[in-house]
């Protein structure tokens, strides 16, 4: 257990960590750009298809309506 935790703080007390605070940030920006866009794209293709179907059953049915009528 003290090794974990002394390979634990030699790896974030490196100066390379230290000295590029901007390029974990901008990592971490990244990843949630991407985890933000993925997820609007799924959200908007599971409603793009619920409308869909919804315009597919309401056409349906409107064409039923029609030839009960003629």
């Amino acid at each position: 257990m003290n090794r974990i935790k002394t390979s634990f703080i030699e790896c974030f007390s490196h100066r390379r960590i230290q000295h590029t605070p901007y390029y974990l940030i901008s990592l971490l920006i990244f990843n949630m750009l991407f985890i933000v866009i993925f997820t609007i794209y799924l959200l908007y293709n599971i409603g793009f298809e619920r409308e869909k179907n919804r315009l597919v059953e309401l056409a349906e049915t409107q064409s039923a309506l029609i030839d009960i009528v003629t």
